[in-house]
């Protein structure tokens, strides 16, 4: 069946058309690379929408290896690829499109180097990957969290949580009224919305008791949407933020602080910034790590690791970029 004579390919046409409303002047240039993606779905097959980081590797391999494409021009497809499913689920959180779509877009975690030969700058190159691994202190997250822009009570708790349960943007987006155990200070992550599938558990602390409950007994209320919503964060136009508003308010939040900085400009001219959301919830990770000022231990990994809801450990030891010299000063500060 030809791709556009397919369900999936009517799914892929209306995200192509849409990108191309809101980017004419990329509109050829990712609507090509989207259809040459949907093909090569099409004759494993794959469900072009319904994929993993690793399908989003294979494909780029066979460009880069099997079709002889150049770094630049994989790169390209990348960027393609990464608007794709970014339109996808702004079509599906509108309705306008039904498609099973992965938790986090899947070309997030592919990296160039490890499919072509790169040809970037060394800045690039040295900083890649590291964007969300600079951590910010106790007291700087406090003032990014008082820097948020309007509604402040909203996105303040947004801020918070996100840095306290250290969840991802989608698990922030996606967090239910019924997710909330106030008397515990649990929030349950759902299994369908969880990167790895499997649902956890993740707390926080006392301090924000008042901010929860100003924001859902009081200000929440008196949004349209309110009592038709499940969900923890609406706004009047949606019964739930998507994953790049949550990212939009974190980034914002931290040019109003004055803490944003640009790493470097990618190759596609896309500026990479030093605070994003992950960046909280990287934040978050380090300082339950951390040992204390006043003597208290901080987490162990095995801990961590499933608060974060990594499926591997080693995950979790480069995700905090734990040494022997850390493992060393937890085992004297645990005797």
């Amino acid at each position: 069946m030809s791709e556009t004579a397919s369900p999936v390919g009517d799914r892929v046409n209306a995200v192509i058309e849409r990108i191309g409303r809101t980017m004419p002047d990329s509109a050829s240039r990712y609507g090509g690379s989207i259809r040459v993606y949907a093909k090569w779905c099409n004759d494993r097959p794959h469900d072009a929408f319904d994929v993993t980081p690793l399908d989003v590797e294979d494909y780029l391999l066979h460009l880069s290896n099997d079709q002889g494409y150049a770094y630049q021009t994989v790169s390209v497809h990348q960027s393609a690829l990464s608007k794709f499913f970014e339109t996808a689920e702004k079509l599906q959180d509108g309705g306008r499109l039904d498609a099973t779509l992965p938790p986090e877009n899947p070309v997030d975690d592919v990296s160039l180097n490890d499919v072509t030969t790169t040809t970037k700058t060394k800045k690039e190159q040295a900083l890649e990957g590291t964007d969300d691994r600079h951590g910010l202190p106790p007291e700087k997250v406090d003032e990014l969290a008082e820097s948020v822009p309007s509604p402040t009570v909203r996105n303040e708790l947004l801020v918070r949580l996100t840095y306290q349960g250290m969840l991802r943007r989608k698990e922030v987006s996606r967090l239910k009224l019924s997710d909330i155990d106030r008397e515990a200070r649990s929030i349950t992550i759902r299994s369908e919305v969880a990167k790895n599938g499997e649902s956890r558990t993740v707390y926080y602390m006392r301090d924000l008791d008042q901010l929860m409950n100003l924001w859902i007994d009081v200000d929440r209320e008196s949004y349209a949407l309110a009592s038709d919503s499940p969900y923890l964060f609406l706004s009047n136009e949606r019964e739930h933020l998507s994953r790049f508003h949550v990212g939009d308010i974190v980034r914002q939040a931290a040019e109003n602080a004055g803490l944003q900085e640009t790493l470097y400009t990618d190759a596609k001219g896309n500026e990479k910034k030093k605070i994003t959301t992950h960046t909280l919830r990287h934040s978050g990770a380090v300082r339950r790590w951390s040992d204390d000022d006043d003597g208290r231990n901080g987490a162990d990994l095995r801990t961590l690791q499933k608060l974060l809801g990594h499926e591997s450990i080693k995950t979790t030891e480069t995700y905090l970029d734990v040494g022997d010299d850390d493992l060393a000063q937890k085992a004297r500060n645990t005797w």
